[in-house]
């Protein structure tokens, strides 16, 4: 995939509001799916299959309760509301590093 349709892809997905749900989506697949490849190239084929047979349906029924809690309440905001919201401030102080406080 490019970078333009890189771009492209994500512009249309920002637009929707969906950009977190297909991003967090990829990121459990990718969680899932990678180590189990990384097992099987090094001839763990127990446990590559433990991986993608224990593991990725928990991620999938995480990734579901994700849609479900967060998904709703950022796709009903306006951005009117947000638009309108307050800006936050963060004190100064946090930035400094414990020992200079």
């Amino acid at each position: 995939m490019g970078f333009e349709s890189m771009l492209r892809c994500l512009r249309s997905l920002m637009i929707c509001d969906t950009f977190f749900q297909s991003s967090f989506f990829h990121s459990c697949l990718f969680s899932a799916l990678f180590p189990g490849c990384i097992f099987l190239a090094n001839a763990a084929y127990v446990q590559a299959t433990l991986m993608w047979f224990i593991l990725t349906p928990f991620l999938f029924k995480f990734n579901r309760y994700c849609h479900q809690r967060f998904g709703k309440a950022v796709q009903r905001m306006p951005l009117e509301t947000a638009a309108d919201a307050p800006l936050a401030t963060v004190d100064p102080v946090v930035y400094l590093p414990p020992a200079l406080r």
